[in-house]
């Protein structure tokens, strides 16, 4: 489970439809509003990309 900044700083990336890159070992839980993808940063590291599937819009 993330830290409070950690979270609030991807919530907010993803509801402005923005990817986010996380480092984790352990594969983020998948949700509806969105999708994760495993990668590698630029070569660099192993993580995932947590890309948003809503529309976004509202206010958080």
């Amino acid at each position: 489970m993330p830290i409070a900044g950690s979270r609030l700083a991807l919530t907010a990336a993803l509801f402005q439809l923005k990817p986010v890159f996380v480092v984790t070992k352990k594969r983020p839980a998948n949700s509806p509003q969105h999708r994760i993808i495993a990668d590698s940063f630029f070569g660099v590291m192993d993580g995932y990309w947590a890309v948003s599937t809503s529309n976004g819009g509202g206010h958080l």
